[in-house]
């Protein structure tokens, strides 16, 4: 096989200043360098020599190759067995022989072809490759990105609808364990809605011998969607919900609604999966290995050969007990009002392996009302209006009355919540199908740099200029920021319009649209948005916001009620800091929702939630709870992103043992002490917990730490 690398295909490029390559995907914007120690000339090979899935390959010629901040490394011989694992400070000297380098902490997927001996060093910091002589090595990559390969069009009927979602097994590319990885899933084909059901030829149902049966709903079409993508199941209708595999069937409604039960048997699955891959070519040290393979009734390297369909079955018998407190916290929960013109969402929530749901009216309702109030959570309803007055309290509001329909989907421990149906939904996300779908007609560029553009009235000059000052922080030099202070209405509409990674608006919005210093701009009068993602940083900025998706923005965050200044400043400056690091907009959220101290309620996500503004240095965001235990305990917490979706892995710094997690919510408990946590303070910028106390990892110092640690110790 040929190389085929494409226009939108990652491409190598030599750099002089210093000595290197550097290798940019233009579809994600991203752009990786590693240094050597001469000036190369990259030149393109063919793919054929890599038993995975590269987009395109290079040789250079070098006596070394170095990176600028740490990264794993695992190592393989040719045929694919797995002799290291560096995921900690480390150092490996490899003998002669010729090795596979594998690293998957970078914001493209890179492999390395060379031959032994080799010197492999990992620190905190930096991490290099020492051959001791010039030589040559052949390096793959592959994007991260995914993107749908076709369109199907169903009519309404669900039995036509289950046959489409039937279709979504055929983006997989392997039926193996491995699948669990999510580069090795493919994007399923999109869907639209007409009079007459249409499947390209190439689209034929895989033979991985699982089926689902659904009631005649579209709710269940719904509820199942995501979990027939991850089977390669084919879906029919019949009378009772089931699952089959491997000769066998099981209900999927006897413990519960199906919604419950599928999300259920879907996790199960991944997890099981991520497990027993580790079995075969990704010998990994996971801690949910260690923690599940005593508890399971079957072999991992028997099971990893098994064909998909008795995996399946083995899975089903394992008790969900067993593997609860294994599985990672869930990327995505979708509340879903089943209808027609919703069927295009199907394939997106099938991609995110969302948890979906189809709740009826009375759990929309208002916490507060007579019907809910029971069963309400008061701390969802804490900042928001209870129609009393806010006093002469600066509001970031120029005073008119907001009446949209407010709908409260229940609560969601998923690291983001959406909704798709009517009304606005407070405490979650808005889920648009066609912001998902926006991302797959990002146009190629050669600037991988991200465009900011901050806007606020003067009399906040003082904000602008914070907010601008975080985007331009250390590790975010590709950030091109600027500021536009008491713009008039030609100078914001032009804003919007202009072409921008990052729309951050601080000021008044009501229902006339954004002040400016002679009149509005409605959001809902711009023609063409230009800007792909925004934060509208004022009071009861949904409608604005919504108008920016429907105009061509991808994704948003807004407010759903009105927002004191002194709140929507800490905000503002806090949110600057997380997207700057490479958290998405529904995480951000997520991760201001923990402390105590911000109305995470009152703002929300309109659009596509998992998008990001830049991806962080080690793709997945990272974050550290501390707490006191008869010792100092810090607690990793991590997010999935766009391009490290569920199924992905990591090592948290701070661990000395290298074991992986899987990045989805808090990892494994780690005893450490003052000295050795503040030693890693300094290695890149993250949020740090101590108790719900939300601090930056830059502006602690030890004395803060021995100061929180005193407290705490005398209430235990």
């Amino acid at each position: 096989m040929t190389n085929s690398t494409t226009d939108v295909d990652p491409r190598f490029e030599a750099t002089t200043d210093p000595t290197g390559v550097r290798i940019v995907d233009p579809v994600e914007s991203v752009a990786f360098a590693m240094g050597t120690d001469r000036r190369v000339e990259p030149t393109p090979v063919d793919t054929d020599s890599f038993d995975v899935p590269v987009d395109a390959a290079t040789t250079v010629e070098t006596g070394a190759i170095r990176f600028p901040h740490h990264v794993g490394v695992v190592v393989r011989t040719r045929d694919g067995e797995q002799v290291e694992d560096l995921s900690s400070s480390d150092e490996r000297r490899l003998s002669a022989g010729r090795y596979t380098l594998e690293l998957g902490t970078t914001p493209v997927k890179l492999y390395f072809h060379v031959d032994g001996p080799v010197t492999i060093r990992t620190h905190d910091d930096n991490a290099g490759f020492e051959f001791g002589s010039p030589r040559r090595v052949r390096i793959g990559t592959r994007s991260y990105h995914e993107r749908p390969v076709a369109t199907v069009t169903t009519t309404p009927d669900p039995s036509e609808v289950a046959a489409v979602v039937s279709r979504f097994g055929t983006a997989l590319k392997t039926t193996s364990p491995e699948r669990s990885w999510p580069t090795l899933r493919g994007y399923p084909p999109l869907v639209e809605v007409g009079d007459e059901t249409a499947v390209p030829d190439s689209l034929s149902p895989p033979d991985t011998g699982v089926s689902i049966t659904v009631r005649p709903d579209l709710s269940d079409c719904f509820a199942v969607a995501p979990l027939a993508f991850y089977l390669g199941a084919t879906v029919e209708v019949g009378a009772e919900p089931r699952l089959r595999a491997d000769g066998r069937e099981w209900s999927l409604t006897a413990t519960g609604d199906l919604s419950a039960t599928a999300t259920d048997v879907l996790q199960r699955q991944l997890t099981l999966d991520c497990v027993v891959r580790t079995a075969g070519r990704f010998d990994l040290e996971l801690v949910e290995r260690n923690a599940l393979e005593p508890r399971l009734p079957f072999d991992l390297e028997a099971m990893y050969e098994a064909d998909l369909a008795d995996r399946v079955g083995a899975y089903m018998d394992v008790p969900h007990e067993r593997v609860a407190d294994a599985v990672p916290r869930w990327k995505l929960t979708v509340d879903v009002v089943p209808s027609a013109d919703r069927l295009a969402a199907l394939p997106h929530l099938a991609a995110e392996l969302a948890a979906v749901r189809c709740p009826d009216a009375a759990t929309l309702d208002d916490p507060r009302s007579p019907r809910r109030a029971e069963n309400s959570d008061p701390s969802r309803t804490r900042w928001l209006p209870d129609g009393t007055s806010a006093g002469s309290a600066s509001m970031r509001s120029a005073g008119a009355t907001w009446d949209e329909s407010l709908v409260y989907p229940p609560p969601s421990s998923s690291v983001e919540h959406a909704y798709l149906g009517d009304g606005v939904p407070v405490g979650t996300s808005e889920m648009s199908p066609a912001a998902y779908e926006r991302k797959f007609d990002r146009e190629v560029s050669d600037d991988t740099g991200i465009g900011v553009t901050v806007v606020g009235p003067g009399d906040r000059a003082g904000e602008d200029d914070t907010v601008a000052d975080i985007y331009a922080r250390r590790g975010l030099e590709s950030f091109d920021t600027t500021v536009l202070a008491d713009p008039s209405t030609p100078e914001l509409r032009a804003a919007l319009a202009s072409d921008v990674d990052f729309f951050h608006y601080v000021g008044h919005v009501d229902d006339r649209g954004f002040e400016c210093v002679d009149g509005f701009v409605d959001a809902r009068t711009v023609d063409d948005v230009g800007t792909e993602l925004f934060f509208l940083n004022g009071c009861t900025s949904f409608a604005q916001g919504r108008a920016l998706v429907d105009g061509g923005a991808t994704g948003g965050i807004v407010t759903v009620a009105d927002v004191f200044d002194s709140v929507a400043t800490r905000v503002g400056e806090t949110l600057a800091r997380l997207l700057g690091q490479g958290y998405s907009l529904a995480s951000a959220l997520r991760v201001l929702g923990a402390a105590t101290t911000f109305p995470a309620e009152i703002y929300t996500v309109v659009g596509d939630g998992s998008v990001a503004v830049t991806a962080n240095e080690s793709v997945t965001p990272l974050g550290f709870r501390l707490s006191w235990d008869h010792g100092l305990v810090a607690v990793p917490f991590c997010f999935p992103t766009e391009r490290a979706p569920l199924g992905t892995v990591t090592v948290p710094f701070a661990a000395e043992d290298g074991r992986h997690v899987i990045a989805s919510g808090d990892g494994a408990s780690i005893e450490t002490t003052v000295d050795a946590f503040v030693g890693n303070l300094d290695t890149e910028p993250y949020p740090v917990f101590l108790g719900d106390e939300l601090h930056w990892s830059p502006d602690l110092t030890r004395a803060d730490i021995e100061a929180w640690v005193e407290t705490v110790r005398d209430r235990t």
